[in-house]
């Protein structure tokens, strides 16, 4: 089996009714479609429910409803049960690019452990943002804060499942194990200049949660990384952002003090031609 799609839910029945659609619409069914509800109190498994008994769930292959301890925790129990080459993490709320989207992707016959597209940020009043993400990540790409987001990738599952998520660690584990395992272990990855799911980043537990993802991120890249690197990292950093200000505070202001000067002195040298 090419794909295993895993849908996570908390409390988003109208979320999960935008992505089965985009599920269901897909021309290619070489895939399960595994979801994993946190014992939602609105009428979320009531959905479930319809979509695995009608015909556009038939490729649902295992579902639950129960409660979990996290994002991740539950992310995890749609790993243990995937069977397909690749994992897409595709959350209520957010869909496919369209309907041929897992025929393409497997008709590429990709090879590497991470398949990484260009993310569709679906902000509010339904603005789509596209991210346009570099073809190598280096290190400083991540010591630098940027970030990759699950649901634009394909993982290889045997990955997933010799290492699940850290459940400790509530919005960060998915960028930790992606950056631990480019950088550190060296898993192949490609990355294709085009894009697979829109992704709800206005909800997101990142977005909503700044504080929360700022610290996981600076303690997940000094596990990463070691401390010492990531101390020289915001030492250069802060250097930079001083030559920053200097050139647009203090040069701003010589700049526009000879600027000044130069006008003078042509008014003056145009009144002495008199």
């Amino acid at each position: 089996m090419f794909l295993s799609i895993i849908t996570i839910n908390y409390n988003n029945s109208e979320g999960l009714k935008k992505t089965f659609e985009s599920v269901a619409s897909q021309t290619c069914r070489d895939f399960e479609h595994i979801i994993i509800d946190g014992a939602s109190t609105d009428n979320s498994v009531d959905v479930i429910k319809e979509y695995v008994l009608s015909t556009a769930g038939k490729n649902v292959s295992y579902w639950i409803s129960e409660p979990d301890s996290g994002v991740y925790n539950a992310m995890n129990k749609g790993i243990q049960k995937a069977q397909g080459n690749y994992c897409l993490f595709l959350n209520s709320g957010d869909w496919l690019f369209d309907k041929d989207t897992v025929q393409n992707e497997k008709d590429a016959n990709h090879k590497e452990d991470f398949i990484i597209f260009d993310p569709l940020l679906v902000k509010e009043s339904n603005i789509i943002e596209t991210v346009k993400l570099p073809d190598y990540f280096s290190y400083m790409y991540f010591l630098s804060g940027h970030g990759l987001n699950h649901q634009n990738q394909l993982i290889k599952t045997n990955l997933l499942k010799k290492s699940p998520y850290n459940e400790k660690t509530k919005i960060f584990a998915d960028n930790e194990f992606i950056i631990s395992s480019i950088i550190k272990s060296g898993l192949t990855y490609k990355h294709y200049s085009r894009s697979i799911t829109y992704y709800e980043a206005s909800t997101g537990i990142s977005c909503t949660q700044k504080e929360l993802l700022d610290l996981e991120q600076k303690e997940a890249l000094i596990r990463i990384f070691g401390k010492e690197t990531y101390d020289e990292y915001q030492l250069y950093k802060e250097k930079f952002q001083l030559l920053q200000d200097y050139e647009t505070g203090y040069c701003g202001i010589l700049k526009k003090i000879r600027i000044a000067l130069n006008w003078i002195a042509s008014k003056t040298t145009r009144r002495n031609n008199r």
